[in-house]
């Protein structure tokens, strides 16, 4: 699956808080995800369907988002509008309604699909194993050019444009790195590891990643300029 027929993971589930309404981007797409005070998590369209102003400078109101610019009011799980403040007794129109994009969490992400797909989001090589999500990075390059960095560095192979295994050596269990494509020129690289270390042994492996994360970055940056170089 490619592009909009596919499962995205565009940021951790610990990173979606108590009313806040955080902003991702996936190709080209501006969402805002907000999980309301019962629990269920939304993703829709960063864009009042009013005015077009950005919901993500909107105001979390526990099981509705509010519009900062004339204060509609829109429904947790459908989208829909519940309240014109100018025009209280008045019904809102059915077409007064959030875009919405269908979302899971999974893996300790939440995942976001932008058109039809059929599933769940699945990581076979996590199934049955605890799972530790890690440090993202976000890089000004194609998700194409990562991927090809990735397949060039030991131990990494890469399933598809958007999914590398790593078998790390020394690590008990496989480390999951995926892209996010924001953009034609920008993408987020996700990781999750497929352990459950405490203490001592998980601080340093939050670190050995951190050192990872530093030394992998100019790679990916010089490959971006290569390919950028060869196009013109």
């Amino acid at each position: 699956m490619h592009g909009t027929s596919r499962w995205f993971p565009v940021i951790r589930s610990e990173e979606i808080v108590p009313r806040h309404i955080a902003f991702v981007q996936l190709l080209d797409e501006e969402i805002v995800l907000w999980r309301a005070d019962d629990g269920a998590l939304n993703a829709w369209e960063n864009r009042c369907p009013h005015r077009g102003i950005r919901l993500s400078i909107g105001t979390h109101a526990g099981s509705e988002i509010v519009c900062r610019y004339h204060g509609w009011r829109f429904a947790s799980g459908s989208g829909s509008c519940t309240l014109i403040p100018a025009h209280p007794s008045q019904v809102p129109p059915k077409a007064a309604r959030v875009r919405s994009y269908q979302i899971r969490e999974r893996y300790g992400f939440a995942w976001i699909a932008l058109g039809d797909v059929e599933g769940e989001p699945s990581l076979p090589e996590l199934d049955g194993l605890p799972h530790l999500t890690l440090r993202s990075m976000t890089f000004a390059a194609a998700a194409a050019d990562v991927a090809a960095t990735l397949a060039s560095e030991p131990g990494i192979v890469v399933h598809d444009p958007y999914r590398a295994v790593w078998e790390r050596m020394g690590d008990a269990a496989p480390m999951l790195l995926l892209l996010q494509p924001e953009s034609s020129a920008m993408t987020t690289l996700h990781a999750v590891a497929g352990n459950d270390l405490t203490g001592a042994g998980r601080l340093a492996f939050l670190r050995a990643h951190n050192a990872w994360c530093k030394e992998i970055r100019p790679r990916i940056v010089s490959e971006e300029s290569r390919s950028a170089q060869a196009s013109r």
